[in-house]
């Protein structure tokens, strides 16, 4: 538990929505924690996806699932947060190659496809039939196009994924 002392720490919860270059919004809710020099970022990607229309045109239905996925996946961030604190988020070594329109869902400048933008050598956390748990290394400071998404804890569908492979090591 973070207190509001300033040695302690401060937490940031916020929300990234991007309009993606498949016509489609998708959502991640973000925990973002700062210590002095230190910013840690945990994301939790929410399952749906929203076409523009039905973006645009919000229903009763849609808020449901909205709301939710958004209550699961604020479970999800503060377990993560905890677990973090433990000293649980270690992977075993194994890195990966991860891409999804999740992290990098428009074109790069206007030209470069957000398929085959990839984060390569993430740190693979954990994974199960459904899920991965990565730590991905990025610049924040940078637009979401450019990959200022990357940065940070995140846990994926692996549906929601387009590369998903083990890192080459470099030797």
């Amino acid at each position: 538990m973070l207190s509001e002392t300033p040695a302690a720490g401060r937490l940031q919860p916020y929300a990234f929505l991007q309009a993606c270059v498949d016509d489609r919004y998708r959502i991640a809710l973000v925990h973002q924690l700062s210590q002095r020099d230190w910013t840690g970022r945990y994301m939790v990607h929410l399952p749906t996806s929203y076409d523009t229309d039905s973006f645009h045109r919000v229903t009763p239905a849609i808020l449901q699932v909205m709301q939710t996925e958004m209550r699961d996946a604020s479970r999800e961030l503060r377990a993560l947060v905890e677990r973090e604190s433990r000293g649980e988020l270690r992977g075993r070594g194994e890195r990966v190659d991860i891409g999804s329109l999740h992290l990098v869902g428009n074109r790069t400048a206007g030209l470069v496809s957000p398929m085959i933008v990839i984060a390569r050598s993430a740190e693979l956390i954990e994974q199960d039939e459904q899920h991965v748990l990565v730590r991905v290394d990025g610049d924040p400071s940078q637009p979401a196009a450019a990959g200022g998404l990357f940065f940070g804890v995140h846990r994926l569908r692996k549906d929601q994924l387009h590369t998903f492979r083990p890192a080459k090591v470099s030797t």
